[in-house]
């Protein structure tokens, strides 16, 4: 996952030169502001990507990943002693996803009772060529060896929609929420009393979306739409 200030010129490499690090909001972003505003001060054990420790790092929060040459085997991951100081796992995205890391997570929760948080739950990650597993896939993986679900940052969750508002003063009723999920974008948009437009060229197919049961208000084929679309509301 990449970084807000990385998405931010992203976008202004598409040509929006008005986006700045402060108008994006991603889910790493989000579970980190939440944990700083509960008044978290302790050790967080951290499953995800370079982007997910950037945003921790930048928030000031303290916590110990296992990549590279600190990743633990199954046989370390048995032996290895718990710090005590570790009092809550957050998971993401981490495409070097391993059995130690899954299992130091799942002894920590188990063992030690932490905290257990996901940035999201997306099942699938589209790639330009093929459909990969998502962060929720993984998180699957940890939740059904701990018998339990993770608090979620992302969309649908309400944490999210309580930091854009706090943040920003979001007004739903003159937001519109885009995006190709129908069980995170779209949801997200109908569950906060926003208009919600469905993208696509995305995760969601035609056949999906006449079987499902969450229906967005408008839906395009094209993100050139959104600018007719908003000049006509």
């Amino acid at each position: 996952m990449k970084t807000r200030a990385e998405y931010a010129q992203k976008l202004k490499d598409l040509g929006d030169d008005h986006v700045s690090e402060d108008d994006v909001f991603t889910s790493s972003y989000t579970i980190a502001s939440f944990l700083n505003d509960s008044g978290f001060s302790e050790t967080v054990y951290l499953i995800g990507s370079s982007g997910l420790a950037k945003e921790f790092e930048k928030q000031g929060i303290k916590y110990i990943k296992h990549d590279g040459e600190n990743s633990l085997s199954v046989d370390g991951v048995q032996s290895v002693a718990l710090d005590d100081n570790i009092k809550a796992v957050v998971m993401g995205n981490d495409r070097a996803i391993d059995f130690g890391k899954i299992g130091f997570a799942t002894r920590l929760i188990l063992e030690k009772n932490c905290d257990f948080y996901a940035t999201n739950l997306d099942s699938t990650w589209v790639t330009p060529t093929c459909i990969l597993p998502g962060t929720g896939s993984l998180v699957s993986w940890l939740s059904t060896a701990v018998g339990r679900q993770p608090i979620v940052a992302g969309k649908p969750s309400n944490v999210i929609y309580e930091i854009l508002v706090s943040r920003t003063g979001l007004n739903p009723q003159r937001t519109c929420m885009v995006g190709d999920r129908l069980d995170t974008d779209i949801l997200f948009g109908n569950s906060n009393e926003m208009k919600s437009m469905l993208v696509m060229t995305g995760v969601t197919n035609e056949e999906e979306l006449q079987g499902s049961k969450i229906v967005p208000q408008f839906k395009t084929f094209c993100l050139g739409d959104i600018k007719r679309f908003a000049t006509n509301q």
